[in-house]
């Protein structure tokens, strides 16, 4: 019986962290395909960059309040405040888009993030306490397996919706992006019901002990900074922690700049792509990022497999040389999924590592400081996107940018994991 209920937990825990990332994407989604419909190439790689920005700024502004409250409280306890808070916000995009209130709907964009902000630490500080320390690795695959289905399927599902919706409309409607709102309303509905089944999930979740009930937040410290430094203290000292951060920001850094940037060049270089094609070429570089973190998962199964690391950034790296210098659609394709390959399989150990090296009691904030680094990088990577946009440049010059990143970044992984590489290639021929 125990055995069954445990298994309704990983099942419940595992259908929360799916809907959460599927509510999140779909809303962006959306107002990222109106964008695609009306804007110019410029004017999408700038709104672009402002529709990432608007997500990942909340993870800055309030990633020591996130880790706070993850270590404060039980864990299951803030996911469940965090997924109930979400249903009243799903619920008002609904609202804006039926009254064609473009730019308010555009702005709870930065809620929702609030939201996940706060979300972040506890719902991946979980699967240490749900899934035990010896199976960290293992447990990370799946987590990021599914999350990473649940963009997909959010990607795929709300540009469905969007193209069957307008495509009934004439040319004219199609131009305002108040008539495009009005006209993918009903789209609404299914954020408020997945936002919904999300909290009601959350009910079935085992609460834990919170894991630093003694855990304090002085709101004049944190204004001055003061747990900024302290939180980031935590991860320098630490050697591997903060190695594998630094790594995680570069590689969602790296794909900010992608995303900005993509479509863009798809209206440039690849005539008569459409939004369905923009969108399912990221789908199915997703779907790489799928089938990468299952392989890493499975090497990780009995330890945590470091000699991926090396292969997956030159397997990255190729996949930025080849990206911009192609036109034909199927090898768009054969790019992206190639890329998002070797980017599950580097985002697996890492985060594993991460959650293995952090003491419990710290784990929250600790989950914080890497959510607050990553996002830094991904924002400090947007400001230059949308400033190259600004100057009239080629989206071509980003995409080599980030190649000579990827060449920094895999001979750095080479050095230092030339024994893991070894073992792993080793142990892959025999």
């Amino acid at each position: 019986m125990s055995n069954r209920f445990s298994t309704h937990r990983y099942m419940s825990y595992l259908t929360v962290v799916f809907l959460n990332a599927f509510v999140d994407i779909g809303h962006k989604i959306l107002i990222q395909d109106i964008f695609y419909q009306t804007a110019t190439p410029k004017i999408y790689t700038i709104m672009s960059a402002l529709i990432n920005a608007m997500i990942l700024l909340p993870f800055v502004l309030f990633f020591t309040p996130s880790g706070y409250l993850s270590d404060k409280f039980s864990k299951t306890k803030v996911m469940r405040w965090t997924a109930l808070a979400a249903i009243p916000l799903t619920i008002f995009i609904t609202l804006f888009y039926y009254a064609g209130y473009f730019w308010l709907a555009f702005t709870m964009t930065f809620l929702l993030s609030v939201q996940a902000t706060i979300n972040s630490p506890a719902k991946y500080g979980y699967i240490k306490e749900l899934f035990g320390k010896e199976k960290l690795a293992e447990a990370n695959a799946y987590v990021q397996t599914i999350a990473i289905i649940s963009i997909l399927a959010g990607t795929v599902v709300f540009t469905i919706f969007f193209q069957m919706l307008i495509s009934h409309y004439g040319a004219a409607a199609l131009t305002s992006k108040t008539e495009i709102m009005k006209i993918i309303a009903p789209s609404g509905f299914i954020l408020i019901l997945m936002s919904s089944l999300e909290y009601v999930l959350t009910l079935f979740l085992n609460v834990k002990p919170a894991a630093d009930p003694q855990s304090t937040f002085k709101f004049k410290q944190y204004i001055h900074g003061d747990y900024i430094r302290a939180n980031m203290n935590s991860i320098y000292t630490n050697k591997v922690i903060f190695g594998c951060i630094i790594a995680l920001g570069f590689f969602w850094g790296i794909n900010q700049v992608i995303l900005a940037n993509y479509g863009a060049y798809l209206k440039i270089y690849i005539h008569h792509a459409s939004a369905m094609f923009a969108q399912g070429s990221l789908a199915l570089g997703g779907v790489g990022i799928l089938l990468g973190a299952l392989v890493a998962g499975r090497s990780s199964k009995h330890f945590i497999e470091s000699g991926i690391i090396p292969i997956a950034t030159l397997g990255m790296t190729v996949g930025l040389f080849f990206m911009p210098i192609i036109n034909n659609k199927t090898l768009v394709l054969l790019v992206f999924f190639m890329y998002g390959f070797f980017g599950g399989m580097l985002i697996v150990p890492l985060n594993a590592l991460i959650q293995f090296n952090s003491p419990n009691h710290k784990l929250g904030k600790i989950l914080a400081a890497n959510n607050f680094v990553q996002n830094v990088f991904m924002i400090v990577l947007l400001v230059m996107t949308a400033a190259t946009a600004l100057m009239n440049f080629n989206p071509v010059v980003c995409f080599k940018f980030l190649f000579l990143i990827g060449i920094i970044a895999t001979i750095y992984a080479i050095i230092s994991l030339p024994q893991s590489m070894v073992r792993y290639l080793t142990y892959s021929v025999l």
